[in-house]
């Protein structure tokens, strides 16, 4: 079960197919405050996933790679 209230802290490690249909249930769970890591997607992948988390109302605060690995921060707008 899940909490009634938001989490201050989401990490999601998940390759883009099993993270995208997620997102608006992801936000949900999330307050102006709360931040979410989003890692698990190859740098090739980066600009999809922003988009796709853009368009749900989630703003990058920070991102970086590893290697070919990508990862961001992200906030509710």
């Amino acid at each position: 079960a899940f909490r009634v209230h938001p989490f201050d802290l989401v990490l999601c490690n998940m390759l883009p197919q099993h993270l995208l249909p997620l997102v608006p249930t992801i936000k949900q769970f999330l307050s102006l405050h709360s931040f979410t890591v989003v890692t698990g997607f190859l740098e090739a992948e980066r600009r999809e996933i922003e988009e796709a988390l853009s368009a749900h109302g989630l703003r990058v605060a920070a991102r970086d790679c590893l290697g070919e690995w990508g990862g961001c921060i992200v906030h509710l707008v």
